[in-house]
């Protein structure tokens, strides 16, 4: 007769620690020596599933994150008594420390550097508290004064009107300072893209084809006063991205890479929360998605403009693979 099946499954191979293939978690570049032990898992509050970006990626925490330095190009955007190592000193960078957690349980820093010169807003004074004062004091964190913390959602580089300055994203493991890792996936977001004291066009008059960017200056007078006052912001992305996200009926010019405000902008219609936009915010924003890249490079212009009023370049960075809370 046939002989029946043995009743004792046949024992499967030993899985490995980690089942999933290592492209889905970052890989150190160059790869650090191997640290003794992991950190703990879960050192944050993990980001929330609710904070979905544009393409399904998991904003970063910045609120619950931690700037742990805040001394970019050198300029230290920390006021006195608190301007000292290691908030401001050797590391010209801005560092977000604990900004998330991917999947395999390490917290991650994001780190924000300028290539070349950077000049900040200087004119203005501290306001204690922290509200937004249009210089350098503004870099970190946006102030968000319906937080109890006043700690916002969004990070942010303040501007000299009629500057400019090349930044550069890292994302590095919290454990493991200056040595860049990869995400499967990256996104960056930079919102409010308007400009101070004058717009040149409306959604109604944007002419449909051409480049408007230049058109719409030579069609009046007040245009062309508006663009040596109105100290217009301009993005060039230098990083190739996979995917822009843009608005429809956006009022930022398109000339991808490049893309240049076109509308003025109040500090009231300034974005509190990335995940949660206004239609007029949705309009001023812009998204660029990234694959398997460990640093985005960009630079922000800032046009014209009055000489002691600075300009801030608001952002957000999102990623997969990401841990998040219920």
């Amino acid at each position: 007769p046939t002989p029946q099946p043995s009743p004792f499954p046949t024992p499967g191979p030993t899985p490995r620690p980690n089942p999933k293939p290592s492209t889905e978690f970052p890989t150190p570049e160059p790869t650090p020596q191997p640290s003794p032990k992991d950190p703990p898992i879960g050192a944050q509050t993990p980001t929330s599933c609710s904070r979905i970006a544009p393409g399904g990626l998991i904003y970063f925490n910045f609120r619950e994150s931690d700037v742990t330095v805040n001394n970019l190009g050198g300029q230290c955007g920390v006021p006195p008594p608190n301007d000292v190592p290691p908030m401001c000193g050797a590391s010209e960078e801005i560092r977000y420390s604990r900004v998330a957690t991917v999947t395999n349980g390490k917290d991650i820093d994001l780190v924000v550097t300028a290539e070349g010169p950077y000049s900040p807003d200087t004119a203005a004074a501290y306001h204690p508290g922290g509200a937004n004062t249009k210089n350098v004091y503004n870099n970190g964190l946006v102030y968000d004064s319906s937080s109890p913390t006043g700690r916002g959602k969004f990070g942010q580089v303040n501007l000299h009107p009629n500057s400019e300055v090349t930044l550069v994203f890292h994302i590095e493991y919290s454990d493991s300072p200056g040595y860049a890792i990869t995400l499967a996936r990256l996104g960056v977001f930079v919102f409010d893209i308007d400009q101070g004291y004058c717009q040149c066009y409306t959604a109604a008059t944007r002419p449909a084809s051409g480049d408007y960017c230049d058109t719409l200056t030579r069609r009046d007078r007040s245009c062309i006063r508006c663009n040596s006052q109105a100290g217009k912001e301009e993005l060039e992305i230098l990083t190739p991205y996979k995917q822009l996200h843009i608005n429809a009926n956006t009022l930022i010019c398109n000339q991808s890479p490049v893309f240049k405000s076109t509308t003025k902008g109040v500090g009231a219609d300034n974005p509190t929360d990335p995940a949660h936009l206004t239609p007029f915010q949705e309009k001023v924003m812009l998204g660029f998605d990234y694959e398997g890249t460990s640093h985005v490079k960009m630079k922000y212009k800032v046009r014209g403009g009055h000489w002691n009023q600075g300009r801030n370049i608001l952002f957000a960075l999102a990623g997969s693979p990401l841990v998040c809370a219920p």
